[in-house]
């Protein structure tokens, strides 16, 4: 149970970081290409 309940943290950590990551390479496009 616990094991289960660490790696569900660890998998919403690298979630959060992936989309984090997603949403900061989107926006830095976008400059790159003017539109922001």
């Amino acid at each position: 149970m616990y094991l289960a309940h660490e790696a569900d943290s660890v998998l919403q950590l690298y979630v959060e970081v992936l989309l984090s990551t997603i949403i900061r390479l989107s926006t830095k496009k976008c400059c790159t290409l003017g539109v922001c």
